[in-house]
């Protein structure tokens, strides 16, 4: 028994024209995600730090840090172009980006939006806990 995608192809369907390869969709996909990416979270920097108020203090910083990984994160993931295999218990990731055949690159793109995915979670959970903080003062 082999390994099986996270998305399997076979799922996808276009109507007018069958099936189609899985690459042929991932591709407009990433470019469209990081596009959205970039324009969402560079606005969001932008109204925090220019109509942001003082009240919101340190927290403002938080919020730009948040903004400026979640970019980062889009750039990994349209470099890396992770895929991800299960199998039973195991899950391997694999890289299908621009640098996949430029070793060690390609690796260490994969290692980066690895890293960069645990650095959001990270992020997220020091939100949680400032707005605990606060709102127990």
């Amino acid at each position: 028994m082999g390994a099986v995608p996270l998305i399997r192809p076979e799922l996808v369907f276009i109507r007018r024209s069958g099936k189609m390869d899985i690459e042929k969709i991932l591709d407009p996909v990433s470019i469209a995600q990081l596009f959205v990416a970039i324009l969402v979270n560079s606005f969001f920097a932008y109204i925090v730090c220019k109509k942001g108020e003082k009240k919101i203090g340190t927290y403002k910083y938080l919020l730009i840090s948040f903004a400026a990984c979640n970019i980062i994160y889009s750039s990994s993931e349209f470099l890396a172009k992770p895929i991800g295999l299960v199998y039973r218990n195991s899950i391997m990731v694999y890289s299908k980006g621009l640098f996949t055949k430029v070793q060690p690159t390609g690796t260490l793109l994969l290692c980066f939006f690895s890293s960069m995915y645990g650095l959001q979670m990270a992020i997220l959970a020091l939100h949680f806990l400032y707005r605990y903080v606060v709102v127990c003062r």
